[in-house]
């Protein structure tokens, strides 16, 4: 594999993990909210359900 080839991966790799993490910030966000508004065990499911 050349090193263009392997640069290439990476950066394909970064963005995944980048809108990886963007995702799971979003459910983590909504948790608290759901865990404000109702208890911490709904806060906790709803990341159960969406992770």
């Amino acid at each position: 594999m050349s090193t263009q080839s392997k640069i290439a991966a990476l950066i394909q790799e970064s963005f995944s993990l980048k809108a990886e993490s963007e995702r799971l910030l979003k459910v983590a966000k909504r948790a608290v909210e759901v865990a404000i508004e109702q208890d911490e065990a709904a806060g906790l499911a709803y990341i159960e359900a969406n992770s």
